[in-house]
């Protein structure tokens, strides 16, 4: 897989941009979210890009992406497909609503999902696209 040197290629949702990716099939429940290595809080950076991921116990999430002073907020339910390993974030709230430009606003359609091929590696969880990838690092 390649790496790329531009942010918006490594992650597509960087700034105002969404990504737009596959659907899963498993979701882990029970034991199986409560061992699960995921949790916690991964951030990420490159140049003025930073993401910041939330995953809680019970697999909720909370993930904000920032670029030049633009901010996009999505949260939601995290589910897991072990082969090959893809961890999809499952949408269900999102800001901003709508895009404000000089010729006024429009209303942003999201996406149900983004989805990752995804590897840990101690601390650090490596989050691959089409475009590229991501090493975020663990920060709790």
């Amino acid at each position: 897989m390649k790496k790329t040197s531009r942010p918006s290629m490594v992650l597509r949702s960087m700034g105002c941009a969404l990504l737009a990716l596959i659907a899963l099939s498993v979701q882990p429940t029970g034991a199986a979210a409560q061992g699960n290595p995921l949790v916690g809080v991964w951030q990420w950076q490159y140049g003025n890009a930073t993401s910041e991921l939330v995953i809680q116990p019970d697999l909720h999430f909370s993930k904000l992406d920032s670029q030049s002073g633009a901010q996009a907020r999505i949260s939601g339910i995290v589910s897991l497909n072990a082969e090959p390993p893809t961890l999809r974030l499952n949408i269900q709230d999102y800001e901003p609503k709508q895009f404000c430009g000089p010729r006024g606003c429009s209303p942003i359609q999201m996406i149900a999902a983004e989805s990752y091929g995804f590897r840990l590696q101690g601390d650090q969880l490596v989050l691959s696209t089409s475009a590229g990838y991501a090493v975020f690092h663990r920060v709790h």
